[in-house]
């Protein structure tokens, strides 16, 4: 089965340090196997308001096709005072029916010691009331300055705790697209 896994760089922030572990979890997909993948850089959107699911809105459309088409997603997100990026939560919050029943993995990425454990629960719960299927295993990076590289490569000898995320996002996305019909809108 081929399955197409966008990875979501959820930060427009200058000197976003988040973008290195977007690369990392796309080469991580990538490497795992039967995965179509592609960074969706939130820098491409240029929401200046919260756009509603059914509003009509050039960037809203744009991003609507790609999560329609997507089996599953993968969100990587700095945390920034305890909370997710506006950006983020302004890309989530144009799109709706094309969530239903899709998992959802997130990379949590601070500079600090935190890991961004704050920022996942958070956005598991907007998942939620978006109609996604989160899992329970996520990717967490603390010290991101120091675990990754400018190209996504890790400093740490490699990071196979990635593999079990990618594994339960796969193992759900089977499981979920086993009703294609009822899981694409």
């Amino acid at each position: 089965m081929s399955l197409h896994i966008p990875t979501i760089l959820g930060s427009a922030r200058e000197g976003r340090r988040s973008e290195r572990v977007a690369y990392f979890i796309k080469n991580s997909l990538e490497d795992f196997g039967g995965i179509k993948t592609e960074i969706v850089d939130i820098r491409g959107f240029s929401f200046t308001r919260t756009i509603a699911s059914m509003e009509e809105d050039e960037d809203a459309f744009r991003w609507r096709k790609i999560a329609r088409n997507a089996d599953a997603f993968f969100i990587v997100t700095p945390e920034y005072n305890h909370g997710y990026p506006g950006e983020l939560k302004h890309l989530l919050d144009c799109a709706y029916d094309e969530y239903e029943r899709k998992p959802v993995a997130f990379a949590g990425v601070s500079a600090g010691r935190g890991s961004g454990i704050r920022v996942v629960e958070a956005l598991k719960l907007v998942s939620i009331e978006l109609g996604m299927v989160p899992i329970n295993e996520s990717f967490y990076v603390g010290g991101v300055k120091e675990s990754f590289s400018e190209s996504g490569e890790s400093l740490e000898g490699g990071r196979s705790d990635v593999g079990d995320v990618i594994e339960e996002l796969v193992w759900f996305t089977s499981i979920l697209s086993d009703n294609e019909g009822d899981n694409k809108k």
